[in-house]
């Protein structure tokens, strides 16, 4: 059939080359019979010679044959040779033939055809006549000039009328392996070159999509056949053709677009395999042994051409040549290696890209280029290092060069949620990004391997930050599909968490970036399997807990983004219940939340905009259009309705909300819960002043040209102001909300309205939010570049969360405990009650009616959920009591609760209901009275819920109760008078008591709160007199109790141990809530605060959290007077790094804001403070006893000091050398001995910090329940000339103060120079050449030996400093601190998480004070030897051990400075193994911002209690 149309073809050609010439065509008939008579002879020839056909198809000169005539001749010539099988016909036959078809009237003749189906006999003949050609050379390299130049470009076009006799030739060419002839040709390089180049550039456009005919898969099998032919018989390949073949290779590389002339050699980039690249990969993969010495010679002259440039020699761009240092022409400088030039380094990483192509192509070939790549990993050179370090880890990634697959995006708003296990990933669509590595790197170069390993340790943050990306698609890719060992991994990911916390941020930076490639399911799968959030030292728990609050931006932006999709995403099945990913990712929010605890207004910002973003996005779940509501309103309504829409977009999102919440972590001092609920409570603060700003902006749009709108404007700028402090920059979004507020269009402050409205509903907050943004995109430029700031703003102040819509969803998931989501919707619906009432307000009534269906009684109790909706209810009742409901039935139901509820809570928010809200409530507080009193006894069944009652009544109520007094006195007393005995078994701490024990705590408050119902119930002086002495009997009890520590009775019959403890925190509490009261205050005495000091230093970490815990809530409600601040300054030995951390914090935020408001509060405080440390039960004039209260003082001055007060403060030391105590007389010179240390410590801080003693505008005046007037003249002066501090303390006291400010361990800070770390080896032998970062090495110049001065440690035991009952295990109590003003230090040298656990242990059991305690065993141990490098504290030592006291006051043990500072050095920590920026994080180290105090100033709101 092909041969029929080939025929036909040949014919019509004919026919139009008669019209063209007619005078040939008129010759030849004139010869027609002479030929005619010639051919019948001629015939019988060919007959004889083997060919049936021997017509002439050469002429004489002059008579050149007719086309029409030539041309079926050699068509037939060619059919009949085709039919000739090989070595049927002897040689010497078709010699004739052959010698006529080389003839160049056929090879130059002017018609195409005419010359193709020349070369197609010949090509025939060449079959034939194998293996012997029966051509001279002249007349092959004419044959495959034409070949080669003709028919292999036309095979491009399917469509050419010749395209079967192409392929014809090609085909035989392949099969016959005649095209070896090629390569004995002269110049033969050229011709193969060509032929290379343009079969390749047929098969390059051969792809789907493209723009020309795709080709018959035939002519790739040939073409591919007939070149590896080629390369097989080719003594030596061209280089050139070996670039040509490299060349396919890259065009999937979307960087390889031109060569260093700039000629452009691939103009698309590939987006699937293509003919040519499979062409290229078959002829690699063949010709095996070739190409491994042509590729690895390629190689070889491109990466020493990149690597070994001499200093005196200038870069030879010929790729041929390699340049060695004996070219350079000063011996002496050969061995000095410059940077590569820009043009080298440019061949050199194209070099490395081709070289992941070939890994995936053709691995084998590449054998011999790997070992130069290894080696590369060693060299100087930072930038080869990186493309070696890259490539390697590609390779083991199976990343080509495309490059790796483009990431998955993690879709936050997504619903259904990507997270869900019917969730599928899309498929790629690019072949060539798909990561496959032919085998197992690892198992095939375990060298390089190891040498792409062991740079991430590398002594260059470029080396790093390229290594911890490319560990992170070699986890992603799981190696490029070929599987990690469990060891290999483990050593990954263990590595790549230490680089999220590289000293670099470009390393930490990439680390992140790498993290942003993964999609969920690789980051559960693969990253998940080293732990999760809550796991310390993960990828997870570094991401979240410290890039998250990274010092730089551009790291902490990208981790809280990428945290905030994570968790975005994993919600989805968090609600479903996936307990899996709930373990693993369920902890994000809180530490993205905890966040705001750094005060940083950038990152404060960031946070709101991930909960917008990503937490709880505006979008989610998506809401369906009006367009789509219309047309499922058309529907006919069926059974099937329902479950085809699915869930309610309300519910969905409440789910959400719910689950986010349930995980926020609510325990320890720096919990989440707060500063999301915080949030909440700013929204509606911010709704207020955005609504005020509206209406003045209305004003000021209505009135614009009457006199008040200038007063109005300036309204507005404060509103503004305050607006813009919720921003990162003020200034900008100062000046950015203006232009908009001052922008009079109507419709956006009506759409403002609707968002911060609490009536609105969700869906309409967002339909406004959106309208709005449209409408400022198409506003004028001044007012449309204010969007984001606009956009911002509506994020936090709209009713986004605690929405009306919401509210429905909420009670129903409180009801039915969905998802198990119950118990956290109750907490919801109390906060919305307090914090949103106008919210709340709209569905009070239903909460309500659930709690009258099912009241308890005698015989049955409430339901578990009762307790949190009663507390919601009596938040609301509290501020909206008209608002609540005035049915009786209501109240009936609220009695019944008061007196059968199960639970004090239930009791206690009952009885604030009725008070607050019933009409009638002293009948219903006479029916609870007389409930709780008739027939009480202890034991009973519901005596606590009597008590609880009783105790709540007494506060709400205590008017009502004047007649029963003495009932509830025999009750309270019976109730005490209860004992449970102690045992040798009991618990030193617990925290659930029995009924027993709670019993007691419900009696003591009651005692407590019948004082405060006093105070309520007081109108006149008289009464408030009552008032005081019945406080100063309820503090004599409450005091007692602290005094005793705990204990009821006497000693005969003992408390048990765990009420003790819950006895005397509770007391101390109930002290404080009675304190916040200015009538009952002021009944408390200065030396009842002195004894509130044994709870600060209780020996249970319990009792001292939970007192410090209430203490910083009375003091930021602003209820406590002043003087308790000096309580917290006492936690400075705390041993337990979160509480200790949690005063600190919180005393340098109070100070500061007191400071921004020029608020002396805590310069007053120092003067109470002195009197504390003065009446300290461990304090005594004695040398032993001063130095542990240099770091009292010192905790003080780093809380509060600044260069404006500290001359205030050192005016108050020496106030106090002018009076004499108050509080306990006979102890002044205790006071006086306090005052001189504390002046010499602040002399001391003021040098070390370089500041300068400010004075005062005007003398401080002192507290005169505390200090009198020194009477005696004669005395006073005295006092004022005498130092009561002892001659050893007075001596060494500027070493004392500033052994306790050196560092420990100090983290790198950004910008700073870092002295340069120990590692240890590797255990391979390479090693040895890889350019790791040393210790620069410098000779010291010998010291002289000092003689130490004279140290108070050498005469006193430490185990003997300390008197008091706190025990504890704890490392060191010592603050450190540096000379920096604005930077607050951490206190504790974190060495170890094994020493963090031994530094929160507590032994309790001991009754001595450990030496851990001793704040300068650090300085006993250097025998006065200075040092100004801190001394990292060994595993081996960190229990510290007390040195025995020296025999006399001069004998002293003797330390050589050199070999102390040899020992110092030893021990200066390294960067081997699991290398951190932070000198470990594992545990709680204070992280306190080292920037300006204005990033501290003022706590954010979500922060205050």
């Amino acid at each position: 059939m092909a041969r029929a149309t080939r025929k036909k073809a040949a014919a019509e050609r004919m026919e139009g080359a008669v019209e063209e010439q007619p005078e040939e065509m008129e010759a030849d008939n004139n010869d027609a019979g002479d030929e005619e008579n010639d051919g019948g002879s001629d015939a019988e020839a060919g007959a004889r010679n083997g060919l049936h056909l021997d017509a002439p198809i050469n002429w004489k000169a002059g008579r050149p044959i007719p086309v029409n005539t030539l041309l079926p001749r050699l068509q037939a010539l060619a059919e009949q040779l085709q039919s000739i099988d090989q070595g049927n016909v002897a040689p010497e036959v078709l010699q004739p033939k052959a010698a006529e078809l080389v003839n160049t009237q056929l090879l130059d003749h002017k018609d195409y055809g005419v010359r193709l189906y020349t070369l197609l006999c010949i090509v025939e003949l060449f079959r034939i006549m194998a293996p012997n050609a029966p051509f001279k050379q002249s007349q092959l390299v004419k044959i495959f000039d034409l070949i080669v130049k003709s028919v292999i470009p036309a095979l491009a076009d399917p469509a050419h009328s010749y395209n079967g006799e192409h392929a014809t030739i090609v085909s035989s060419l392949a099969n016959v392996k005649s095209i070896i002839l090629l390569c004995d040709l002269p110049g033969s390089d050229t011709r193969i070159k060509e032929l290379f180049t343009h079969a390749f550039d047929v098969m390059a456009g051969n792809v789907q999509g493209g723009e020309r005919e795709l080709l018959s898969k035939n002519v790739e099998f040939n073409f591919t056949s007939m070149l590896c032919a080629v390369v097989e018989e080719c003594q030596s390949l061209p280089t050139e053709v070996t670039d040509v073949i490299l060349a396919q290779f890259l065009r999937a590389d979307p960087n390889a677009t031109t060569t260093k002339k700039g000629e452009q050699v691939l103009s698309d980039v590939l987006r699937e395999v293509s003919p040519a690249y499979s062409m290229a990969r078959s002829i690699c993969n063949t010709c095996e042994e070739t190409m491994i010495r042509q590729i690895g010679s390629y190689f070889n002259s491109v990466l020493i051409d990149a690597s070994s440039v001499s200093a005196a020699s200038k870069p030879n761009k010929s790729r041929s040549k390699k340049r060695t240092h004996d070219e350079s022409e000063d011996e002496d400088d050969s061995s000095v290696l410059v940077q590569p030039s820009d043009e080298d380094l440019q061949e050199a990483a194209k070099a490395h890209r081709l070289l992941r192509e070939l890994w995936r192509a053709c691995p084998a070939v590449i054998q011999n280029v790997i070992p130069q790549i290894e080696a590369e990993t060693a060299v100087e050179n930072v930038p080869l290092r990186v493309l070696a370090v890259q490539s390697i880890g590609d390779m083991i990634a199976g990343i080509g060069a495309a490059g790796p697959p483009p990431p998955i995006p993690l879709v936050p708003d997504a619903y259904p949620s990507q997270s869900l296990d019917n969730y599928a990933t899309p498929a790629p669509s690019n072949i060539l990004l798909v990561p496959a590595a032919p085998q197992a790197f690892s198992n095939a170069y375990p060298s390089a391997y190891q040498a792409f390993f062991d740079r991430h340790r590398d002594k260059s943050a470029q080396v790093r930050a390229a290594w911890v990306t490319e560990a992170g698609r070699i986890v992603l890719t799981s190696a490029g599909g070929k599987g990690l060992e469990s060891d290999q991994e483990t050593r990954l990911l263990r590595c790549f968490a230490d680089m999220l916390l590289d000293q670099d941020e470009k390393v930490r930076a990439s680390g992140v970036q790498a993290l942003i490639q993964f999609d969920f399911h690789s980051i559960v799968s693969k990253l998940g399997r080293a732990g999760g959030v809550k796991k310390e030292g993960s990828v997870l728990s570094n991401l979240v807990k410290n890039c998250v609050v990274d010092q730089k931006q551009t790291v902490s932006i990208a981790a809280t983004e990428l945290a905030g999709r994570i968790w975005g995403v994993a919600s989805g099945a968090i609600v479903e219940g996936d307990e899996k990913i709930r373990e693993l990712l369920g902890g994000i929010p809180s530490e993205i939340f905890r966040g705001k605890y750094k005060n940083k207004p950038y990152l404060n910002q960031l946070i709101d905009q991930v909960v917008a973003e990503s937490l709880l996005p505006l979008g989610f779940p998506p809401i369906k259009s009006k367009k789509e509501a219309k047309n499922d309103s058309q529907r006919v309504p069926d059974s099937q309705s329902t479950s085809e829409r699915g869930p309610s977009p309300d519910k969905v999102r409440v789910a959400r909300i719910l689950a986010l919440v349930r995980d926020l972590d609510d325990e320890g001092e720096r919990h989440s819960k707060v500063v999301f609920l915080g949030s909440l409570q700013r929204q509606v603060q911010l709704a207020k002043y955005v609504k005020a700003a509206v209406e003045s902006s209305e004003k000021i749009g209505a009135n614009s040209k009457t006199k008040d709108a200038k007063a109005e404007k300036q309204t507005l700028q404060k509103l503004l102001k305050v607006l813009a402090s919720a921003f990162a920059e003020p200034e900008i979004a100062a000046n950015e909300l203006t232009r908009f507020f001052e922008h009079y269009e109507r419709r956006n402050y009506a759409l403002v309205r609707f968002c911060i409205d609490p009536s609105t509903d969700y869906k309409k907050v967002i339909n406004a939010i959106r309208e709005l943004k449209t409408r400022l995109a198409g506003s004028p430029s001044n007012i449309a570049e204010c969007s984001d700031t606009v956009m911002h703003l509506l994020q936090i102040s709209s009713v986004l969360v605690y929405n009306r819509s919401h509210v429905p969803a909420i009670v129903e998931f409180s009801r039915t405990d969905e998802a198990g989501l119950g118990s956290t919707a109750h907490d919801i619906l109390k906060d919305i009650s307090t914090k949103a009432p106008s919210i709340f307000e709209v569905h009070v009534t239903e909460l309500c009616n659930t709690l009258m269906d099912h009241p308890p009684s005698a015989t049955s109790s409430n339901s578990v959920s009762a307790a949190d909706t009663l507390k919601a209810c009596a938040g609301f009742a509290r501020q909206f009591p008209q608002k609540m409901p005035k049915d009786r039935k209501f109240y009936q139901a609220m009695s019944s609760y008061a007196k059968y509820g199960s639970s004090v809570i239930v009791v206690k928010h009952a009885i604030t209901v009725i008070v607050a809200a019933a009409d009638k409530k002293e009948m219903y507080v006479k029916e609870i009275l007389q409930h709780s009193l008739k027939d009480f006894k202890v034991g009973d069944d519901r005596y606590l819920t009597k008590l609880a009652a009783l105790s709540q009544l007494s506060l709400l109520a205590y008017g009502q109760l004047e007649d029963q007094h003495d009932a509830i006195q025999t009750v309270l007393a019976e109730v005490l008078k209860s004992r449970t005995p102690a045992a040798d078994t009991d618990p030193l701490w617990s925290d659930e008591l029995d009924d027993d024990g709670q019993a007691k705590l419900l009696a003591l408050k009651t005692i407590t709160n019948r004082v405060r119902g006093q105070v309520l119930e007081s109108d006149n002086e008289e009464e408030s007199e009552q008032v005081k002495r019945s406080a100063e009997q309820v503090f004599n009890i409450l005091n007692s109790i602290v005094k005793k520590d705990g204990e009821l009775a006497g000693k005969s019959r003992p408390t048990p141990a765990h009420y003790r403890s819950r006895f005397r925190l509770d007391a101390a509490k109930l002290i404080l809530k009675l304190c916040c009261n200015k009538i009952i205050d002021s009944v408390f005495l200065p030396i009842d605060l002195v004894g509130l000091t044994k709870i600060v230093q209780d020996p249970l970490p319990e009792v001292r959290a939970g007192f410090c815990a209430t203490l910083k809530k009375f003091l930021g409600q602003g209820k406590l007077n002043h003087r308790f601040y000096a309580l917290m300054f006492l936690y400075a030995f705390e041993p337990i790094k979160n509480t200790k951390e949690a005063a600190f914090t919180y005393l340098r935020a109070r100070a500061l804001n007191f400071a921004k408001n020029n608020s002396p509060v805590m310069e007053s405080v120092f003067a109470h403070f002195l009197s504390l440390l003065a009446h300290h039960e461990d304090f005594t004039p004695a040398a032993e006893d001063i130095p542990d209260f240099i770091d009292y003082l010192l905790f003080f001055l780093k809380a509060v000091a600044t260069e404006q007060n500290l001359g205030t403060l050192y005016a108050i030391t020496r106030r106090v050398k002018q009076v004499e105590d108050a509080v306990t007389p006979e102890r002044r010179e205790y006071t006086w001995t306090i005052a001189d240390l504390a002046e010499g410590v602040i002399r001391i801080y003021e040098q070390i910090k370089g500041w300068t003693l400010l004075a005062p505008a005007a003398r401080p005046n002192l507290p005169k329940y505390i200090y009198q007037p020194l009477v005696d003249r004669t005395l006073a002066e005295e006092v004022a000339d005498k130092n009561f501090l002892p001659d050893l303390i007075a001596e060494d006291l500027e070493d004392l103060v500033k052994s306790r400010l050196k560092s420990k361990k100090r983290k790198a800070v950004d910008g700073e120079t870092k002295k340069a770390s120990k590692r240890a080896r590797s255990s391979t032998a390479d090693d040895k050449a890889l350019p790791v970062r040393k210790a620069a090495k410098k000779e010291k110049k010998a010291k002289a030996a000092k003689i130490p001065k004279r140290r108070l440690s050498d005469e006193v035991p430490t185990s003997e400093r300390r008197k008091s009952n706190r025990v504890s295990n704890a490392k060191s109590y010592a603050i450190d601190s540096d000379s920096d003003e604005d930077e607050v230090e951490k206190w504790d040298a974190d060495d170890s998480s094994d020493e963090d656990e031994e530094a929160n242990k507590e032994n309790v059991s001991s009754t001595s004070t450990p030496p851990t305690s001793d704040p300068i065993h650090t300085q006993s141990a250097t025998n006065g030897t200075k040092e100004t490098t801190p001394k990292p504290t060994s595993k081996a030592t960190t229990k510290s051990t007390p040195r025995p006291a020296a025999k006399t006051k001069t004998v002293r043990e003797k330390v050589p400075p050199q070999k102390k500072a040899a020992a110092a050095k030893k021990e200066l920590p390294t960067r081997s193994g699991r290398s951190t920026r932070n000198a470990k994080k594992d545990k709680d180290i204070m992280d306190i911002s080292s920037d300006s105090d204005e990033q501290l100033s003022d706590a954010p709101d979500e922060m205050e209690v």
